[in-house]
Protein backbone atom coordinates (compact mmCIF):
# COMPACT_ATOMS: atom_id res chain seq x y z
CA UNK A 1 0.00 0.00 0.00
CA UNK A 2 1.19 3.31 -0.81
CA UNK A 3 1.44 6.65 1.04
CA UNK A 4 -1.99 8.59 0.96
CA UNK A 5 -5.30 9.05 2.11
CA UNK A 6 -6.30 5.11 2.29
CA UNK A 7 -3.48 4.42 4.21
CA UNK A 8 -4.31 6.99 6.56
CA UNK A 9 -7.13 5.69 7.36
CA UNK A 10 -6.03 2.60 7.93
CA UNK A 11 -3.75 4.32 10.65
CA UNK A 12 -6.49 5.56 12.08
CA UNK A 13 -8.86 2.79 12.02
CA UNK A 14 -6.19 0.11 13.40
CA UNK A 15 -4.29 2.29 15.63
CA UNK A 16 -6.20 5.02 17.13
CA UNK A 17 -9.75 2.72 17.30
CA UNK A 18 -11.61 5.38 14.69
CA UNK A 19 -14.33 4.46 11.89
CA UNK A 20 -15.92 6.31 9.18
CA UNK A 21 -18.95 7.21 7.41
CA UNK A 22 -16.94 7.43 4.21
CA UNK A 23 -17.92 10.63 2.27
CA UNK A 24 -20.48 12.14 4.36
CA UNK A 25 -17.92 15.22 5.20
CA UNK A 26 -18.39 19.01 3.27
CA UNK A 27 -15.30 17.88 1.18
CA UNK A 28 -14.20 14.13 0.12
CA UNK A 29 -11.39 13.86 2.65
CA UNK A 30 -13.27 14.89 5.61
CA UNK A 31 -14.89 12.44 7.62
CA UNK A 32 -17.29 11.36 10.10
CA UNK A 33 -15.07 10.21 13.22
CA UNK A 34 -16.52 7.60 15.89
CA UNK A 35 -14.91 6.76 18.89
CA UNK A 36 -15.97 5.46 21.98
CA UNK A 37 -14.50 7.20 25.25
CA UNK A 38 -14.10 4.69 28.30
CA UNK A 39 -14.99 5.78 32.09
CA UNK A 40 -15.32 4.00 35.23
CA UNK A 41 -17.64 5.00 37.81
CA UNK A 42 -17.71 4.14 41.06
CA UNK A 43 -20.41 3.65 43.63
CA UNK A 44 -21.15 2.51 46.92
CA UNK A 45 -24.02 0.65 47.90
CA UNK A 46 -26.02 1.03 51.24
CA UNK A 47 -24.38 -2.03 52.72
CA UNK A 48 -21.02 -0.42 51.48
CA UNK A 49 -20.22 -2.75 48.52
CA UNK A 50 -18.58 -0.65 45.26
CA UNK A 51 -20.05 -0.85 42.56
CA UNK A 52 -17.57 -0.46 39.37
CA UNK A 53 -19.42 0.62 36.28
CA UNK A 54 -18.24 0.85 32.51
CA UNK A 55 -19.37 3.92 30.66
CA UNK A 56 -18.85 4.28 27.52
CA UNK A 57 -19.56 7.46 25.72
CA UNK A 58 -19.70 7.29 21.89
CA UNK A 59 -19.06 10.71 20.00
CA UNK A 60 -19.55 12.02 16.29
CA UNK A 61 -16.95 14.44 15.35
CA UNK A 62 -16.83 15.92 11.61
CA UNK A 63 -12.85 16.11 11.59
CA UNK A 64 -10.47 15.53 8.72
CA UNK A 65 -8.56 12.16 8.66
CA UNK A 66 -4.59 12.74 9.36
CA UNK A 67 -1.97 12.61 7.21
CA UNK A 68 -0.24 9.84 8.59
CA UNK A 69 1.59 8.24 6.07
CA UNK A 70 3.35 11.97 4.47
CA UNK A 71 3.12 14.39 7.37
CA UNK A 72 6.03 13.73 9.95
CA UNK A 73 4.09 15.59 12.97
CA UNK A 74 0.70 13.30 12.61
CA UNK A 75 2.79 10.09 12.00
CA UNK A 76 4.17 11.15 15.58
CA UNK A 77 0.93 10.95 16.77
CA UNK A 78 1.25 6.96 15.82
CA UNK A 79 5.14 6.73 17.27
CA UNK A 80 3.53 8.32 20.49
CA UNK A 81 0.32 5.75 20.64
CA UNK A 82 2.45 2.98 19.44
CA UNK A 83 5.03 3.56 21.82
CA UNK A 84 7.08 2.31 18.40
CA UNK A 85 10.29 3.81 19.44
CA UNK A 86 10.38 2.45 22.35
CA UNK A 87 11.04 -1.10 21.55
CA UNK A 88 12.36 -0.17 18.20
CA UNK A 89 15.31 2.26 16.82
CA UNK A 90 14.86 4.79 13.18
CA UNK A 91 17.59 5.27 11.21
CA UNK A 92 18.26 5.25 7.29
CA UNK A 93 19.25 2.37 6.03
CA UNK A 94 20.37 1.37 2.06
CA UNK A 95 19.18 4.68 1.91
CA UNK A 96 15.86 4.14 3.26
CA UNK A 97 14.12 5.19 6.40
CA UNK A 98 14.05 2.06 8.58
CA UNK A 99 12.12 0.89 11.79
CA UNK A 100 14.52 -2.58 13.22
CA UNK A 101 15.00 -4.05 16.35
CA UNK A 102 18.63 -2.85 16.42
CA UNK A 103 21.21 -0.13 14.66
CA UNK A 104 24.55 -1.22 15.23
CA UNK A 105 27.38 -2.37 13.11
CA UNK A 106 24.43 -4.63 11.61
CA UNK A 107 20.85 -3.85 11.07
CA UNK A 108 18.88 -6.56 12.83
CA UNK A 109 14.92 -7.25 12.31
CA UNK A 110 14.10 -4.87 10.08
CA UNK A 111 10.35 -4.28 10.90
CA UNK A 112 9.50 -1.26 7.90
CA UNK A 113 11.39 0.33 5.40
CA UNK A 114 10.24 2.97 3.32
CA UNK A 115 11.69 6.33 1.39
CA UNK A 116 9.96 8.88 4.02
CA UNK A 117 10.01 8.80 7.99
CA UNK A 118 6.45 8.97 8.03
CA UNK A 119 5.30 5.79 5.50
CA UNK A 120 7.73 3.79 7.34
CA UNK A 121 6.35 4.70 10.77
CA UNK A 122 3.18 4.06 9.70
CA UNK A 123 3.66 0.82 7.60
CA UNK A 124 5.61 -0.52 11.27
CA UNK A 125 2.95 0.15 13.63
CA UNK A 126 0.85 -1.21 11.16
CA UNK A 127 2.98 -4.26 10.99
CA UNK A 128 3.00 -4.52 14.84
CA UNK A 129 -0.64 -4.63 15.10
CA UNK A 130 -1.04 -7.41 12.78
CA UNK A 131 -1.72 -6.30 9.62
CA UNK A 132 -0.68 -7.29 6.45
CA UNK A 133 0.62 -5.25 4.04
CA UNK A 134 2.00 -5.19 0.54
CA UNK A 135 4.75 -2.36 0.27
CA UNK A 136 4.68 -1.09 -3.53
Amino acid sequence: MNPGRELDALVAEKIFGMTFDVGNGPCPMTQFVHYVEQQFDVAKTNSGVELHTLLLKKEKLLMQIPHYSTDISAAWEVVEKTKLLENYAMGIFQGEWTIAEEFSCVVQGIIAQAATAPYAICLAALKLCGEKLEQK
